[in-house]
């Protein structure tokens, strides 16, 4: 629903931001609101997971138009297909935002990094087959807490323009 991917966002935007601090200091009400309407466990361990989903996107948009609904559409047809493979769990976060797919997968046991690419590799091997080159993807190391969250994303969307510049 709107209201769902309207807090995902809001919840993105806090885990993007550097200043997230500022953010939780400055409005602690919407931010525990956002948590607790998303049912989100803020002491569980998370890694980033971005993949570029600009090729699909522009795809879609020359046969179909560009609006929002499209990418609505796109969304929740990719997360729906992750969840009935079981590819995202109950405390994953993720949504289309930017270009990219930005997952922020929760991490119940210690992963070794070759168990987190695989998780990556799984994720992006399901995507939809439209797009004419294989998904580019940028992972991020677990981050512990959630004021670390961010560190595991610059690290995903470092490693994703890394891709980007190489192909």
């Amino acid at each position: 629903s709107r209201s769902r991917h309207s807090m995902r966002a809001n919840f993105m935007d806090f885990i993007t931001a550097e200043t997230q601090m500022e953010i939780m200091h400055s409005k602690p009400s919407n931010w525990k609101r956002t948590i607790k309407g998303l049912g989100i466990r803020m002491d569980i361990p998370r890694a980033a997971i971005l993949i570029d989903f600009q090729q699909l996107i522009t795809n879609y948009a020359e046969g179909y138009g560009f609006s929002e609904l499209l990418l609505e559409r796109v969304e929740s047809t990719t997360l729906k297909k992750l969840n009935d493979k079981n590819l995202l769990q109950e405390q994953d976060v993720a949504l289309l935002q930017d270009g990219m797919l930005i997952i922020l997968k929760a991490l119940t046991a210690p992963l070794k990094p070759e168990e987190l690419y695989q998780c990556g590799l799984k994720i992006t091997q399901a995507l939809p087959h439209q797009n004419p080159a294989p998904y580019l993807c940028g992972i991020g190391a677990p981050a512990k807490k959630d004021t670390d969250y961010h560190i595991s994303y610059e690290q995903a969307h470092f490693f994703l323009q890394q891709c980007n510049i190489q192909n």
